[in-house]
């Protein structure tokens, strides 16, 4: 969203990034029309399951060495 094209989503991103920083999502979900688009509705979606996934492999990783 930092570098968006459009200026709202740019003026979100800045205001929404310090708080992303502490995985607190709110300003986000709350600014950012997600409930009618599922092309922006993907990320949020499908990023904590890959992250959940690729952490829980390279855990199980770690106790094999």
């Amino acid at each position: 969203m930092l570098f968006s094209k459009a200026k709202t989503y740019r003026d979100l991103g800045l205001v929404a990034f310090p708080s992303a920083l502490f995985e607190i999502n709110e300003p986000v979900i709350f600014g950012f029309p997600i409930v009618m688009n599922p092309l922006t509705m993907l990320p949020f979606i499908f990023i904590p399951l890959i992250l959940a996934a690729s952490s829980s492999l390279l855990v199980g990783l770690m106790h094999l060495q």
